[in-house]
């Protein structure tokens, strides 16, 4: 089956607004016939308050490995990034650009979707996940 990695921020927003976020695009992906692994995949989240006192629960390897494992089988890429969200501009430049695997971005920030790095990088920039969504079903299925 075909595997999609969902790369998107968790640092700027609740538990409850980021867990909403990847369930919501990850339902609308599998129904393209995705199996779409997340950031959030099988984690407890932190709160904001708690990463602001530095009370984490998951060490960067944790973090960061399975995140790389996810992208490594991927064959596609849809980046959720909001400005100031370092995590997924890093999976971004590892997808497209070290691992040679198609990246669409979903920019709803003028900021980002100007950005000449992002520019360069994906291979195609959209201004939300129901048009990142058709774009897959045009260009992709």
């Amino acid at each position: 089956m075909r595997e999609l990695y969902l790369a998107g921020n968790i640092g700027n927003l609740s538990a409850e607004e980021c867990t909403k976020r990847f369930n919501e695009g990850k339902e609308k992906l599998e129904k393209l016939g995705f199996i779409v692994r997340s950031p959030i995949r099988g984690k407890v989240l932190t709160s904001l308050e708690m990463v602001e006192k530095e009370e984490y629960i998951y060490e960067p390897g944790e973090i960061v490995i399975r995140d790389l494992w996810d992208i490594d089988r991927a064959e596609l890429v849809v980046a959720m990034p909001m400005d100031g969200s370092i995590g997924t501009f890093m999976e971004i430049f590892y997808a497209a650009h070290i691992k040679h695997i198609p990246v669409i971005v979903v920019a709803e920030s003028s900021r980002i979707k100007l950005h000449y790095w992002i520019r360069f990088l994906a291979a195609k920039i959209v201004p939300n996940l129901d048009e990142a969504i058709n774009y897959i079903q045009r260009w992709y299925l």
